[in-house]
């Protein structure tokens, strides 16, 4: 079955592509996770404390939630290849300043770039499926991309600890930047030039904002609660300016003609119980796989070495489960599948 009228590209080179875009899920992912075992050695070198240290991994995730919906929309307007490949550059870039990093307060910066890049690419991928690969595929396609994201979350403290073992914590930062630039180079010959999602359409700056800052601020809010406690003023603060933020978005795309956030989708309730199936999976799924090192580490006080090869367990089954979930999800109801896995 061919790709979308209109794109060319894809109907030669679409699974080439579906494994590009697959990798570029893989390395945002894996950058999640990749200093979470080997901190320590990070915050010695830089003559900080393990706890200055963790909020790079930190900042990397609260970029991730708080832009998605920011750049997601920018693909929408700007074109998936373009922020694609404008999110591997900047990641590839951010990835070598953090190899580079003299302090804690440089890796930190240095890993706000990077996180930018990576959810530049992350928000875009899963539209590039539905658009570029054909329909027959679309199954399949997103469980490479869902099996991709979280092996370079499992992959993430394994590798990481090797490389750092072997070398330093540093080249585990240079080691993603040629694979951004080999994506980079791939894809400026094989991605498609356009989806023609820009045409008529204006990219809605303010209501971008207004919902990546209510993001944000509901993470933060919910972070505060285990660090001050639910009864503190920070958390208290921090829960009203998530609900003046969420208000004044809400308010503010209600009344716009081409918002960032279509709050009219939620209308559908497959729409709206896809969503918070999917929310839901993903806390319960991704919650674990990134907290799982610290606990065997640092709690049971297992070696990196042991900790590293327990947590390739979950990867090995993912990787190998994955195409024959994609095939049944584009064969059955998706819907059973999902109930099933549940």
């Amino acid at each position: 079955m061919e790709a979308r009228p209109g794109a060319a590209a894809p109907e030669r080179y679409w699974r080439f592509n579906l494994a590009l875009i697959c990798l570029g899920a893989l390395i945002g992912a894996f950058a999640a996770s990749c200093i979470t075992v080997p901190l320590q050695q990070v915050a010695s070198d830089l003559h900080t404390s393990t706890g200055l240290a963790s909020a790079s991994v930190i900042v990397y995730l609260l970029v991730l939630s708080g832009l998605f919906l920011f750049f997601g929309k920018l693909g929408d307007v700007w074109g998936y290849r373009r922020v694609f490949l404008f999110g591997t550059a900047l990641f590839a870039l951010g990835s070598l300043l953090c190899g580079c990093a003299g302090t804690v307060n440089q890796l930190i910066i240095f890993r706000i770039i990077e996180a930018v890049g990576a959810t530049m690419g992350a928000a875009v991928i899963t539209p590039f499926v539905t658009c570029h690969v054909p329909e027959a595929w679309h199954g399949r396609g997103f469980a490479y991309l869902s099996g991709a994201a979280v092996l370079g979350v499992v992959l993430g403290p394994t590798l990481g600890v090797a490389i750092a073992g072997m070398l330093s914590w540093r080249w585990i930062f240079f080691a993603l930047v040629p694979v951004g630039i080999a994506i980079i180079a791939a894809g400026w010959f094989t991605l498609p030039a356009g989806e023609g999602t820009s045409k008529g359409r204006t990219f809605d700056l303010l209501g971008a904002c207004l919902f990546s800052c209510a993001t944000l601020a509901l993470v933060l809010a919910i972070s505060s609660v285990n660090v001050f406690g639910i009864t503190s003023l920070i958390t208290a603060g921090l829960a009203i300016f998530t609900f003046a933020f969420w208000t004044l978005a809400i308010v503010y795309e209600s009344a716009t003609e081409d918002p960032a956030f279509e709050i009219s989708l939620f209308r559908d309730r497959h729409f709206t119980n896809a969503n918070i199936s999917f929310f839901l999976m993903k806390l319960v799924i991704n919650g674990p796989v990134f907290l799982f090192p610290f606990y065997l580490n640092l709690v049971l006080g297992y070696s990196y070495a042991l900790t590293s090869l327990i947590v390739i367990v979950p990867a090995a089954v993912m990787l190998l489960a994955t195409p024959g979930v994609g095939l049944l999800t584009d064969r059955f109801s998706a819907r059973t599948l999902c109930v099933i896995g549940a």
